[in-house]
């Protein structure tokens, strides 16, 4: 069992509904993707340029899904599993993803600036060119994802020193 299922068996009490299933091959508007929350999963939808801010997704599933130059700006996706999605181009500006689960994705050249990764588990994942200035990765799980040209500066904390971050190829920004 992992660590996100110990989370969700903490939760699974009347008040708080997990996931139930969603398979959309493409969302025609945001309405078929509204209700979003502890209930939802978002499994094989494409949905580009969608507008997600200030939502509560906690705890969902997304899954072999789409969402290239969408905005999450603010939203709180604590504890979910996100799995083989493209987010390419898309804005995550101070979002929470605290505690989630992120294997084979692509977050390239998207706006991670102070988002909350903290405790997260980062796996084979595109990170590069995003800008992380101000994001927290304390106490995050990274293996085998890419950093190149992704933006750090004295606010970002990393789970590792500066020096290995130039190693990964990331670019330090100092405050100007």
């Amino acid at each position: 069992m992992d660590y996100l299922e110990d989370k969700r068996d903490l939760l699974d009490d009347e008040d708080v509904y997990l996931m139930t299933d969603l398979f959309v091959e493409e969302a025609d508007s945001l309405e078929d993707l509204e209700g979003s929350g502890p209930r939802r999963d978002y499994e094989w939808v494409t949905y580009n340029n969608a507008d997600f801010r200030r939502r509560y997704m906690s705890f969902v599933n997304i899954v072999s899904s789409e969402f290239r130059f969408s905005s999450f700006e603010g939203v709180n996706l604590i504890g979910s599993l996100i799995k083989s999605t493209d987010f390419y181009g898309a804005s995550f500006r101070n979002a929470d993803l605290e505690y989630c689960e992120v294997e084979k994705c692509d977050f390239s050249s998207v706006d991670l600036n102070r988002i909350n990764l903290q405790g997260a588990r980062l796996r084979r994942s595109n990170f590069s060119y995003s800008d992380l200035r101000g994001a927290n990765l304390s106490d995050c799980i990274i293996e085998r994802c890419g950093f190149r040209g992704a933006l750090f500066d004295d606010d970002t904390i990393l789970p590792f020193d500066n020096d290995r971050a130039l190693e990964l190829g990331m670019v330090y920004t100092p405050d100007l």
